[in-house]
């Protein structure tokens, strides 16, 4: 039995009706005629089946491209290639496929090795693209120092050899970084450079993703009306580069805007199209087996459902949002799915269990070094215990207030500092 009669044996029994088609035309897509696949073939095959059957649920794509793998071997098989440029190109397709499943340690493992090699063979291109790959999954696990280590290499690499795209790529990668940190002016600044030489470029997925970003500054910065014209900037560079991940992003990003409206406004029709962009980001994300950004949805869900009463509800998002961040070990993504069962139980007049979320969900966020989430934390754990009549109130907001002032945000701050005496 050839190695493609194996492959087609396992689309068989996972999609019955529609496997066997799926994997002609993923044949015909990468070039390879029916039934001579290789084991060298394997990673991309795995890979873009996975991607193409991701519509059928994450567990459905993430065990298909597992089951092909381990059929054929294909570790042993990278372990023994000799050739680097062909184990190189089999160690990216594999490494690409776990960080779009959100696997990031293994993602990180896998472009380790690719980054020998890429080092070792002088591929500056693919050394430069693995070490922006890095960057963005240290992020994830809160190692902010590491990721602006790895982009600033990429970025060296990309300016030495003239890839003006890789210096595009790394000065959003900057961008969201510092965005992150808090440092909103050198975000802006890396944004505003990646949007102009993109527009050069007439890259309008990249144009897309700096506007994306602008949209978050401005939402942070208590500019919410700014915040949702940069993401429907970004919405239409993304569509017109056909970038439906990136439109999932923009639906959570518009969703958070109109919930700090209806925060500050307290604006019922602002949760209600808040609530409605979240839907949309979900929907979208199950699609696109884009299990972080379902996470981070849910969570932004769980928050506005429980300001609206809808706790039980509320509740749902909030468990799935923890299940999917500690699957993935994403501390960024675990504490807004912790501050999201603070929100519920403080709603409900929980306020031991609320008290408990709460302090879990500062001390993550200070570990992460992220200001503005942690006066986030803070200033809503403060109308808590103005509420309960605590002493620690005041003392708790005027923390929240100083570290929105110092990024900026003076809407915020002075949000905080009247918060204490109403």
């Amino acid at each position: 039995m050839s190695l493609y009669d194996d492959v087609l044996r396992i689309m068989e029994e996972e999609l019955p009706e529609i496997g066997p088609y799926m994997l002609k035309k993923q044949m015909r897509d990468l070039g390879i005629e029916d039934g001579e696949i290789t084991v060298k073939d394997v990673p991309r095959v795995s890979r873009a089946l996975s991607e193409a059957s991701a519509m059928f649920g994450k567990e459905k794509a993430k065990r298909i491209a597992k089951r092909i793998e381990k059929m054929s071997r294909v570790s042993g098989v990278i372990e023994t290639e000799r050739n680097p440029d062909k184990k190189l190109e089999m160690l990216m397709e594999l490494a690409k496929s776990r960080y779009r499943m959100g696997e990031w340690k293994e993602a990180m493992k896998l472009f380790g090795e690719a980054l020998v090699i890429a080092k070792k063979s002088k591929y500056p291109k693919f050394t430069a693209e693995i070490q922006r790959y890095t960057g963005n999954v240290k992020i994830r696990l809160g190692d902010f120092e590491g990721a602006e280590k790895d982009f600033s290499e990429a970025k060296k690499i990309s300016e030495r050899i003239f890839d003006k795209k890789g210096i595009a790529e790394s000065l959003n990668d900057f961008g969201s970084l510092e965005w992150r940190r808090g440092n909103y002016k050198k975000a802006m600044k890396y944004l505003e450079e990646t949007k102009r030489t993109a527009e050069r470029l007439g890259d309008y997925r990249l144009v897309g993703k700096a506007y994306m970003g602008m949209a978050n500054v401005h939402d942070e910065t208590g500019d919410q009306e700014e915040g949702i014209y940069y993401s429907q900037l970004a919405l239409d560079a993304l569509k017109k580069a056909g970038d439906k991940k990136g439109a999932v992003t923009i639906y959570n990003n518009m969703g958070v805007a109109y919930a700090r409206l209806g925060d500050s406004k307290g604006d019922e029709n602002a949760y209600k199209k808040s609530g409605e962009y979240y839907e949309k980001c979900i929907t979208l994300a199950k699609e696109l087996d884009y299990v972080v950004m379902e996470g981070w949805a849910s969570f932004n869900m769980a928050e506005t459902l429980a300001k609206t009463g809808a706790f039980e509800e509320a509740l749902v998002y909030a468990n799935r949002s923890e299940e999917i961040f500690r699957k993935l070990d994403d501390k960024l993504g675990l504490s807004g799915a912790l501050m999201s069962f603070a929100i519920i139980y403080r709603e409900k007049g929980d306020y031991e269990k609320a008290k408990e979320y709460f302090e879990k969900t500062i001390k993550l966020r200070k570990e992460l070094k992220t200001p503005y989430r942690i006066a986030d934390a803070l200033y809503e754990y403060g109308l808590m215990l103005r509420k309960i009549r605590d002493p620690n109130a005041r003392k708790t907001m005027e923390e929240a207030a100083k570290i929105f002032e110092k990024i900026g945000n003076k809407e915020r701050a002075a949000e905080a500092r009247e918060a204490v005496w109403k």
